[in-house]
């Protein structure tokens, strides 16, 4: 599935067509978590692997100015998938995200709420207050955006 997220990483930005379960799932029920994962399914990675969860709300972007800015961020990532969004059905989809949860391996999860580090430290945010609060280590997982974030195919039968 391809994705991108907003500079700060309070927002995650999916295309996808509104076919789709995940789109259907994501409008019916907008209170979702993606799983991001570094693990390549070996027994030796699981000690070692690293699992972040982003949750929030997540909504189709309609609004036409709003649209243009997600539709911009996602391609700067995803240029590849240009004629994908141009094509009749495709929705672009924004999670808000409350909150990031990060786990290394077998160890307690750390939580990191996006919203907070801006607003009450009065800077940072973005991928570089969640390496500077030691979540992730730097280039321990691709925080940047892209596709097949799931490793394959996530069950809802499109990219």
């Amino acid at each position: 599935m391809a994705y991108s997220f907003s500079d700060d990483l309070r927002s995650v930005y999916l295309a996808t067509p509104l076919a789709a379960r995940k789109a259907e799932n994501m409008i019916a029920r907008p209170t979702v978590s993606l799983l991001f994962d570094n693990r390549t399914g070996n027994l030796e990675d699981h000690g070692d692997g690293l699992l972040v969860t982003a949750r929030g709300t997540a909504g189709q972007v309609s609004c036409e100015e709003d649209s243009a800015i997600v539709n911009a961020a996602f391609l700067a990532k995803n240029p590849n998938m240009e004629k994908f969004l141009e094509s009749p059905g495709v929705g672009l989809f924004r999670l808000d995200v409350a909150m990031y949860e990060a786990v290394h391996g077998y160890d307690k999860p750390i939580s990191w709420d996006p919203r907070r580090r801006k607003e009450e430290e009065g800077g940072g945010g973005g991928e570089e207050a969640f390496l500077e609060e030691e979540v992730v280590e730097e280039g321990e997982i691709d925080m940047s955006g892209g596709t097949d974030m799931f490793g394959g195919d996530d069950g809802g039968g499109d990219y």
